[in-house]
């Protein structure tokens, strides 16, 4: 399992990259978990080779100071049929706090 966290205060066309989640293996699962302190705050997710997963999701809002709790918050979760590098790009429409918890978890090694 691995596992990324990061606060954006600004746009990020690659929230992954350079991070433990930059390349993934095929024959897993992604589960993204986001939200922002704006409501406006969207979310775009393409996978290996540009192939478009989901196009300007808006992010939950929450209150500024309060943190990502992943056992109340849903996730985006991705089954990784293709091994390589997924995009998470956030668009930071009006200024805003967003926080990322991404979690890898590899089929057969990790559940």
């Amino acid at each position: 399992m691995r596992i990324h966290q990061e606060n954006f205060a600004a746009d990020d066309a690659d929230a992954l990259a350079g991070s433990s989640l930059d390349q993934l293996e095929a024959g897993g699962q992604l589960d993204l978990f986001l939200v922002s302190t704006q409501a406006d705050t969207l979310v775009s997710i393409t996978g290996p080779d540009a192939e478009p997963i989901a196009t300007a999701i808006e992010l939950p809002q929450v209150t500024a100071g309060l943190l990502l709790d992943i056992s109340a918050q849903p996730a985006f979760s991705l089954v990784v049929r293709t091994g390589g590098h997924y995009t998470i790009n956030i668009d930071v429409v009006t200024a805003a706090v967003v926080q990322l918890v991404a979690i890898y978890r590899k089929r057969g090694v990790d559940f």
